[in-house]
């Protein structure tokens, strides 16, 4: 039966900054279609979270609309100029006004110049629109006011991705955990017209694993995996560089969404497949309570309703004074 609205086939991938749009390399990406009337909490929830292997309800998020591909805006941004006008050199500093924002080059990076911005050393964007999650006890929301100015903040229940994308080359914004900031970037890759949308998810295609929760954020993976995971590549005899990577890897064996080795080249589509229909087919978990973590016996509670599960993993890390953690228990 055709839909009422188009579906969506977006390309999500994690990217290095807001400003830029530079994927991590090599790339960690995913494409999927989805009905352009599904709401963004939804969208995080069922969609995103299993699609790119984060846990669900354990971070705040929010999405933000951005510059089209290819368009003024994103010329602006990206420093290329109007009119076929050369691009400075990289190292250079030039200047952009930008909806009232300047904008400065430095090096192969964009930041922006507000006076205070503190947050994360980037390129501030608390002026703008954001579709935030604020019902939520998590521990990264504690960032919420250095990110975005309080009216500006608009709740994702209230809106459809498809307000936000509606044409090929639209973009958006998408932060998951706005303590270690996992950029992503939601592009159309084609619209799939009502007369032959269904309306159904389908996870199309991706490459690389997720990156560990709880880590740095994309700039740290990219330097503290993927560049070493690159340069093993060039040289295989690069024997230090291997047990380096080899090290990192071995690190992020006890992250939530890890559970054992961690190898930043897999990707198993069914698996992902797998995950997007558990996410369909449960209760939703963007609640007003996240996961309670503990040690020992002092676990929390799930919220009324929702599907209680326990998951427990061995910790074989130590407290203050030595004692093994023991096991690590979580309840959903």
């Amino acid at each position: 039966m055709p839909s009422e609205s188009p579906d969506l086939i977006i390309r999500i991938s994690l990217v290095r900054d807001e400003a830029s749009f530079r994927e991590l390399v090599p790339s960690v990406w995913r494409t999927f279609k989805v009905s352009s009337s599904v709401r963004l909490d939804l969208l995080h929830d069922k969609v995103i979270v299993p699609v790119m292997g984060w846990t669900r309800n354990y971070h705040t998020y929010y999405f933000r609309p951005a510059p089209k591909k290819g368009g003024l805006a994103d010329s602006l941004l990206r420093g290329q100029g109007v009119g076929g006008a050369s691009k400075e050199k990289e190292e250079g500093e030039r200047k952009h006004v930008f909806s009232g924002t300047k904008f400065v080059h430095r090096g192969d990076r964009m930041e922006a110049l507000v006076q205070g911005d503190e947050y994360r050393g980037s390129t501030s964007y608390r002026d703008r629109v954001h579709y935030l999650q604020t019902c939520t006890s998590a521990a990264d929301a504690m960032h919420v006011n250095n990110i975005v100015d309080e009216d500006k903040v608009r709740s994702p229940e209230d809106v459809a991705i498809g307000a936000l994308l509606k044409e090929v080359g639209d973009r958006c914004i998408y932060n998951y955990d706005l303590g270690d900031c996992w950029y992503h970037c939601l592009e159309v890759d084609e619209v799939v017209e009502p007369s032959e949308a269904d309306g159904a998810v389908k996870v199309i295609d991706g490459a690389m694993r997720c990156p560990d929760e709880d880590g740095d954020g994309c700039a740290a993976y990219q330097s503290e995996i993927l560049d070493l995971l690159l340069n093993t590549r060039k040289d295989l005899s690069d024997d230090a560089t291997a047990r380096k990577l080899a090290q990192s890897c071995f690190e992020k064996r006890n992250s939530l969404n890890v559970m054992g080795s961690f190898c930043p080249e897999e990707f198993d589509l069914s698996e992902r497949r797998r995950a997007v229909s558990s996410a369909l087919g449960s209760r939703n978990s963007s609640m007003d309570l996240v996961k309670s973590f503990s040690n020992g016996m002092n676990f929390g509670v799930a919220r009324l309703g929702q599907r209680h599960i326990e998951c427990k993993k061995e910790d074989d890390r130590q407290d203050s004074n030595g004692r093994n953690l023991g096991c690590m228990s979580f309840h959903e």
